[in-house]
């Protein structure tokens, strides 16, 4: 299928969303479910017996990561930006829940890989948990990831 628009300049637009990403993007600080180690320090320890001593350490490492996303608040909490402005405030039909402290984020492939898994995202002194699966979106092709979060704190 030939395309109206030559590649370069579909790379040279591309280019360009990559720069406003990196240039309004604030650092997002996300957290998975932290990651259980067993490490049995007996040799002699015999799982399969419960009346066998036990002489095993648990412990939880923390998995988290920095990634780079443009925040997005909803500007309206109480529904006012759907109403439509020629019904003169009457309630139009959209069924959208929007709770009070919602946030749109978009990343980039590598956030959005890392966000898939993530339980809380802490930004602005707030934490947050994941509301929606991603939304994939791009000018060509998908390159940039949606999701909302909902304030929990």
């Amino acid at each position: 299928m030939k395309s109206l628009i030559p590649q370069s300049d579909k790379e040279q637009l591309e280019a360009v969303l990559g720069d406003v990403h990196a240039t309004f993007a604030r650092p997002l600080y996300m957290f998975k479910q932290a990651q259980e180690v067993v490490v049995f320090e007996n040799p002699n320890h015999n799982f399969l017996f419960e009346s066998a001593p036990t002489n095993s350490t648990v412990t939880y490492t923390q998995v988290s990561g920095i990634y780079s996303g443009r925040v997005a608040y909803a500007r309206e909490q109480k529904f006012q930006q759907f109403n439509s402005p020629t019904r003169k405030g009457a309630e139009d039909q959209i069924n959208v829940n929007l709770e009070e402290g919602t946030v749109r984020l978009k990343l980039d492939p590598s956030g959005a890989a890392f966000m898939k898994d993530a339980t809380r995202v802490r930004l602005d002194g707030d934490i947050f948990e994941i509301a929606t699966n991603q939304r994939p979106h791009g000018l060509f092709d998908p390159k940039w990831y949606t999701f909302t979060l909902k304030r929990i704190n």
